[in-house]
Formats: C-alpha cells, structure tokens, sequence
C-alpha cells in the first residue's frame, strides 16, 4: 500500500513539474494561430474580389406548381380534337382484406387514388379495379374473374 501511494505521489509531482511547460506550449500555439489568421485577414483585403454575373429569374414563363395545369390550345390547331388512348393495364394481383386494399397493375402496386400511366385507381375489390382515365371510367377484372369469364360453364359440367 505504502508503494502505492510512493507511486502515485511521484507520478502527480511529475505531472505538476510538467504542466507549465505544456501551458507555454499551448500559449506558443495560439500565438502562431493568431499570427496565422492576421496573416490571412490581410492577404483577404488586398486579394482580388471575384465578380459574379447578376442572375435575373423572370418567373413570367413559369407556371406556378400549386396551379392546376391549363392546357392551351395551339395557334392554327383549330378544332382538331386528339383523342387519348386508354393505356394498356392488366391487373397481376389483387390484395385486399386490409385497411388499404392493393392491386398488382403491370408488375407495379398501386392503392386506391394513385395513378399509373395518367389512369387514376378509384376503386380495388376482390373483382377488380376500377379505374379512370381522360375522364372515361372502366373496370379491369381480376385475374380470377378473367379465368372464370374464359371457363365456359357448360364444358365443366360434362367432365
């Protein structure tokens, strides 16, 4: 025990005999950083100022994103009218049985009110998904009322 405390009293003495001569190293360095620092402050104000072209935005051409989006028509367009066509969907998958039914559309998930391929998702039920597109509504059957509809009726019975 008595080791112990010669031990720890001579490791303290140490310690004490060094820590001015840390303290005037670390005086020493922050001189040298403020030497530094006045040094650039100085090169600073002679170094030549970099001028930039003043960028103007005309936000005119713009339309505003929270806007809904106007179609204009076309000068010499006429009454040429261009009629969208339905885009091809077929429906992989159905989920539903959870608060927030899904459907499988061309290998993609998609749940009510989203879109895919400018068509909007109204409606997913065991049945199918109804869909909207350029204002027209359809229905696109499941995969299992589509198999169902191709199975005639009559040619089950026989077998």
């Amino acid at each position: 025990m008595v080791r112990l405390i010669c031990f720890l009293f001579i490791g303290f003495s140490c310690f004490l005999i060094a820590l001015p001569a840390l303290a005037t190293k670390q005086d020493i360095m922050i001189q040298e950083i403020e030497k530094s620092q006045a040094a650039l402050a100085n090169t600073a104000n002679t170094a030549a100022v970099i001028s930039r072209p003043k960028v103007e935005y005309d936000i005119e051409q713009l339309r505003d994103p929270f806007q809904e989006y106007e179609k204009k028509q076309l000068p010499g367009a006429g009454a040429v009218a261009v009629e969208k066509v339905r885009p091809a969907l077929t429906v992989n998958g159905i989920i539903v049985g959870t608060a927030a039914p899904m459907a499988i559309i061309n290998n993609k998930v998609v749940r009510q009110g989203e879109t895919i391929e400018d068509a909007r998702v109204i409606k997913i039920d065991k049945s199918g998904v109804e869909l909207v597109f350029d204002g027209v509504q359809w229905r696109l059957p499941s995969p299992l009322e589509e198999t169902l509809s191709k199975i005639n009726p009559l040619d089950r019975r026989e077998k």
